[in-house]
């Protein structure tokens, strides 16, 4: 569904992550892992873009909130979303599981409302019909939360600003909903 952020040898990788009779831990430590591998990917694609080298963190969050303006402005959500992914994966590198935490629950909310990047041509920010939640995204959710353990911050609190901050695209499915679905998710990981 949502390959944009990685060549189809990664993609098919990340696929095989849900086939495999890996336990449990193992399997958040390599979603986990995952995700920093696509920030490094990111990072390789948009230091080949702005022809420069991204050498830190800082400098990445730079580009991409640079990136991420751009895709806004232009209604481009599902590229916004992967920005956001990007991000996430970012602060797992950094160490900062509570804003890859935020993150995550971030991506959730673009997946399960169906995001789109057509808005520059007057279509909506979602269709509901591409709403879905990706167990890659809640399966880190539920790693970060274990990895975290009692500081791991309020997600509904966190999931409920977020839901805020984005009202105003007329996200299709209801707060409440959309919140019960992931908490679902997130309690019993796939």
């Amino acid at each position: 569904m949502h390959r944009g952020l990685v060549d189809e040898k990664e993609a098919e990788r990340i696929d095989q992550l849900w086939k495999g009779e890996a336990p449990p831990a193992l399997k958040k430590a390599r979603i986990l892992n995952e995700l920093i591998r696509t920030a490094r990917a990111e990072r390789k694609n948009l230091s080949h873009k702005y022809r420069c080298e991204i050498l830190n963190g800082n400098q990445f969050r730079t580009i991409m909130a640079k990136e991420m303006r751009l895709n806004e402005k232009q209604g481009h959500w599902g590229c916004f979303r992967n920005n956001v992914l990007c991000l996430a994966a970012q602060n797992i590198e950094d160490g900062d599981d509570k804003s890859a935490l935020s993150n995550c629950l971030e991506v959730c909310f673009f997946d399960l409302n169906g995001c789109q990047n057509n808005g520059m041509y007057g279509s909506p920010p979602f269709d509901k019909q591409l709403g879905d939640l990706i167990p890659f995204s809640t399966d880190a959710i539920s790693a970060l939360i274990e990895k975290l353990g009692d500081e791991a911050p309020d997600c509904e609190a966190i999931f409920r600003q977020l839901y805020k901050k984005y009202r105003h695209l007329d996200p299709p499915v209801s707060e409440e909903k959309a919140w019960r679905m992931i908490q679902d998710k997130i309690q019993n990981p796939e």
